[in-house]
């Protein structure tokens, strides 16, 4: 009888923290659907992009995100925190070679995804994009803050 008591009890309980995460996760995905809408609103009125042309850079351009994003992290990852002066010159080697690369790897995204979005947008707006992506990031930084979201 204890047992059925303990399991019951276990139940509830499990049951309760089951549903406050559902909320919170809730609560999570409602501010992450305003800063994503935010963000694309930001990106199509700063390059005065038609439903057209959006519907056609949006997917190239989070692809190239995702992908430019993927090899930052696994930089970080591998380096962070990052004390140079604690570095032996093999190790400094070492990470050198990892700049380098991920340098490379971001200058190949940005040539191969410029060609494809400039196919999409023309050459002129994807210039602005290069001219404006740092503002525009910064403006969804601040936006994230203002709703709470943390970076991960």
């Amino acid at each position: 009888m204890r047992k059925l008591a303990f399991l019951f009890v276990l139940t509830l309980f499990l049951g309760s923290t089951v549903h406050a995460q559902t909320r919170v996760s809730q609560k999570e995905k409602a501010k992450y659907d305003e800063l994503n809408d935010f963000q694309k609103d930001l990106y199509k009125k700063e390059l005065r992009l038609n439903e057209e042309e959006w519907s056609k850079f949006w997917p190239l351009y989070k692809e190239y995100q995702l992908k430019l994003s993927k090899s930052k992290k696994r930089f970080r990852k591998t380096w962070f925190p990052i004390d140079i002066n604690s570095y032996s010159e093999k190790k400094a080697t070492k990470f050198l070679n990892d700049v380098i690369s991920l340098q490379q790897t971001e200058l190949d995204l940005f040539a191969k995804y410029s060609k494809e979005i400039s196919a999409v947008i023309g050459t002129k707006k994807t210039l602005i994009l290069r001219e404006k992506r740092p503002l525009i990031e910064k403006q969804i930084v601040t936006k994230a803050t203002a709703l709470g979201i943390k970076k991960k």
